[in-house]
């Protein structure tokens, strides 16, 4: 359970994620970045499978940015959060 001691982050989508998602940003709550993409996942189930690996990793194609900085792959979900950071979630697209 979250207290209101707990940081709070918007969280941003790219347009492919916003057509499943049903939304753009979200305000979540969170002491890191893995703790926000679960208040994300608890609201919007469908992103869990779009976002990340069975492990939780996020997968290859997921970038995650806080406050304009690319967070380096392997600590994202531990990455901690600020009150008011902001999270932009970037996903690669490839067609051929």
């Amino acid at each position: 359970m979250t207290s209101d001691a707990t940081p709070r982050a918007s969280l941003e989508l790219p347009s492919v994620l916003r057509a499943v998602a049903g939304w753009t940003r979200l305000e979540v709550r969170g002491r890191t970045i893995g703790e926000a993409l679960e208040a994300a996942f608890e609201k919007t189930p469908i992103l869990r499978h779009h976002m990340t690996l069975e492990s939780g990793d996020l997968r290859p194609h997921v970038l995650c940015i806080r406050n304009g900085v690319v967070v380096p792959r392997e600590g994202v979900r531990a990455t901690e959060l600020a009150d008011g950071d902001e999270i932009l979630i970037h996903q690669a697209i490839s067609g051929g």
